[in-house]
């Protein structure tokens, strides 16, 4: 084979990973683009990366992020108010429990999916499973979202500008006490 065929040959290979690549990613965005241009180019060490499964964001992975934002957010809470008259508004205690219940209910969430993921159980325990994953992802989503606004009205308070900040703790410790009890 000559050094010309050689070129035409890999060039060849190279626009047919190219377009595989491009075919396989879902999403067409540039990243996908330029891990076409990648397989093009350095087909034979691209390729294996670009053609292999693709991780999913799977809903663990969405529970520990909102678990670990809602960590923060108490986090950040219980920052803003030490050492100023709104200590008392959110206590230490407070903060403990608001962050077990979410722990039990990220537990709860990953017992779920290994059940979903075990199960070959009938339609009606499956559908009965999906109900309360739905629900607990719900619960923490809005959790998430309270804490986060706690936090932040608790810093606008210590400056002075926080107006909805009690509304907001007795709003969380409802959710939080809702959270244990279901």
């Amino acid at each position: 084979m000559t050094p010309g065929a050689l070129v035409v040959a890999y060039l060849t290979a190279g626009l047919a990973a190219a377009a595989l690549v491009l075919f396989r990613s879902r999403p067409r965005s540039w990243a996908s683009v330029g891990s076409a241009a990648a397989a093009f180019a350095l087909w034979p060490l691209w390729l294996p990366f670009a053609l292999a499964p693709a991780r999913e964001r799977g809903p663990a992975r969405r529970e520990r992020e909102a678990v670990q934002g809602i960590s923060l957010a108490v986090a950040r809470a219980r920052d803003a108010v030490r050492g100023t008259d709104l200590e008392g508004a959110l206590t230490a205690r407070d903060a403990e429990a608001i962050l077990q219940a979410v722990d039990r209910i990220g537990g709860r969430l990953d017992a779920i999916e290994g059940e979903l993921a075990a199960s070959a159980g009938p339609a009606r325990r499956v559908t009965r499973l999906v109900a309360l994953q739905d629900a607990d992802r719900a619960a923490l989503d809005e959790v998430r979202e309270l804490a986060e606004m706690l936090a932040t009205e608790l810093t606008l308070a210590r400056h002075g500008r926080g107006d909805g900040v009690e509304p907001l703790i007795v709003e969380l410790r409802a959710r939080v006490e809702a959270l244990q009890n279901s």
